[in-house]
């Protein structure tokens, strides 16, 4: 009998992928989201059920008789939560609690996050940053995943819930929505195609982690079958780029298309350098990233212009 996984949050960026990739291996999928099915998704065998993820009753229903929970659901970018934190709370926090508190109802016995490793460490004085460093977030974002961390490990503890927090470092790759600030290579892809200017903050020269989204669905995939009792694993490519280097790559990348960059003054929530310690996660799992951000990048230019190259195979 084929395992039963619940995908909540699954016609975002990371829930396409992930439902993609646990469709290739076999699982019997359920998809729930405000959304209707996404047309990319058309060709992926799975339940679709639209609903809202803060109806607890609805949430509910569709947990019944699922081996696991993928929790992916997200409202607002980093930037946005800054300046209006209680959305952020009510579309974060409480929205990952209706879905455990329906997976204690249901006895779901598993329940994966993905967690946010750019933003829960903050001004990380050890890189690469390990799991056992103390999470310090510098902003709300990062905060509210910290916050549903802090209840998963609760439920564990009094409802004998397995719950696992992947903590993403910065994914791209193709289906990520171009417009709207949901990452750093996206927003640098829709203003070098639109020919709109592309804000760096500061000088450009901060350093962040970038992870392929196959490679990002595959740790998840990792984590339906681990056993062990690790809380939470680092999800990333290990290797630190600057902003400027990723701003040449893309623009390699498009031919040489000139790029406009405005640059403007440093933010505070900003920190130097987020680079994630993935040891662990491949001690445990076996879990390593196979694309490196060139072959991803490239992969998404083509994506973008109407290919679908994989460099994952």
């Amino acid at each position: 009998m084929r395992e039963r996984v619940l995908v909540i949050g699954a016609s975002g960026f990371l829930g396409k992928a992930v439902c993609v990739r646990l469709s290739e291996l076999g699982y019997r999928l359920t998809g729930l989201s405000r959304s209707p099915k996404p047309e990319n998704l058309g060709n992926v065998e799975l339940d679709w059920v639209q609903a809202d993820a803060a109806d607890l009753k609805a949430v509910a229903r569709t947990c019944h008789g699922q081996s696991a929970v993928i929790y992916l659901a997200s409202g607002a970018s980093p930037a946005r939560a800054d300046t209006e934190p209680y959305m952020d709370f009510t579309s974060g926090p409480a929205l990952a609690l209706v879905a455990l508190e329906a997976c204690r109802m249901q006895s779901v016995n598993r329940f994966i996050f993905a967690s946010s490793g750019g933003t829960i460490y903050g001004k990380a004085s050890e890189v690469p940053t390990n799991e056992n460093y103390q999470p310090r977030p510098e902003g709300i974002y990062g905060l509210g995943k910290l916050t549903i961390e802090h209840y998963m490990e609760l439920f564990q503890k009094l409802y004998g819930m397995k719950c696992v927090s992947l903590r993403i470092a910065n994914p791209f790759g193709p289906g990520q929505k171009m417009a709207g600030g949901q990452g750093v290579i996206a927003y640098a892809l829709n203003s070098a195609m639109s020919g709109e200017p592309f804000n760096i903050f500061g000088d450009g020269e901060h350093i962040r982690d970038f992870v392929y989204i196959t490679d990002v669905a595959n740790a998840f995939h990792e984590c339906l079958k681990y056993d062990g009792n690790v809380p939470a694993f680092n999800v990333g490519s290990g290797v630190g780029v600057s902003i400027n280097a990723v701003i040449k790559m893309i623009d390699r990348c498009l031919g040489g298309s000139g790029l406009q960059i405005n640059r403007l003054p440093p933010r505070a929530v900003d920190v130097p350098v987020s680079l994630l310690d993935t040891r662990l996660i491949l001690a445990e799992t076996g879990w390593r990233p196979l694309v490196n951000i060139e072959d991803g990048l490239k992969a998404t230019v083509e994506y973008v212009r109407g290919g679908t190259r994989r460099p994952d195979r």
